[in-house]
Order: structure tokens, then sequence, then C-alpha cells
């Protein structure tokens, strides 16, 4: 039978795999948004998709934005690889701020 400190490191690991979910989940929605802008097309919505896919299919950040690139020279989008790869990282660093922020304000109502 597990002990309570067992139980609270499964709960643990399975609060930060969600969070971590979470994170990407919002990172990818950002990055379409970025790569909307940054592409001046108006689909958002197919970006959107693209990325969202991608991002489920793939594990791990390196895989993910090969992944990416490989979709979006697919529809004809051509972006600058290192461009990309820091503005997922940078994006995942916000989107991770901005949930934290969102738990904040749900912890004050």
């Amino acid at each position: 039978m597990p002990s309570d400190f067992e139980r609270m490191l499964e709960d643990k690991y399975i609060l930060d795999f969600e969070r971590s979910g979470q994170v990407r989940s919002r990172r990818n929605a950002l990055l379409a948004n970025w790569i909307s802008t940054r592409t001046k097309r108006n689909d958002i919505g197919a970006l959107t998709t693209e990325v969202l896919q991608a991002g489920a299919a793939e594990a791990g950040d390196a895989a993910f934005c090969d992944r990416l690139l490989s979709d979006l020279q697919g529809l004809g989008i051509t972006l600058d690889e290192t461009e990309l790869r820091n503005a997922a990282h940078t994006l995942l660093m916000d989107a991770a701020r901005q949930l934290a922020s969102e738990d904040e304000g749900a912890a004050a109502l």
C-alpha cells in the first residue's frame, strides 16, 4: 500500500504533467498567432490547426519545430528555423507566465 508521501509525489507528478500540457497548448496557440503575423497571412485558423497538430504529434521541442517547419513549407510558408525555435522558446515562457497569472487571479476570487 502506498504511503502518504508516495501518493503526494504521484499527485504532484500528475499535476505537473497536466500543467506542462496546458503550457505547451497555450504556447502553440501563441506561436500560430506569431506565425500569422510574421508571414502576413490571415488564415490564423488553418495555421493554428497546423501548429496544434504538430504539437500533439511530436514529443520535444526540436521534433515539434522540425515538424512545424515541414508542415508550413507544405503550405508555402517559409520561416527561418532559428527564428522559429527562438520564438517557440520565448512563447513557452510567456504561456507559463500567462497561466500563472490566471491562476493567481482565480485564487483571488
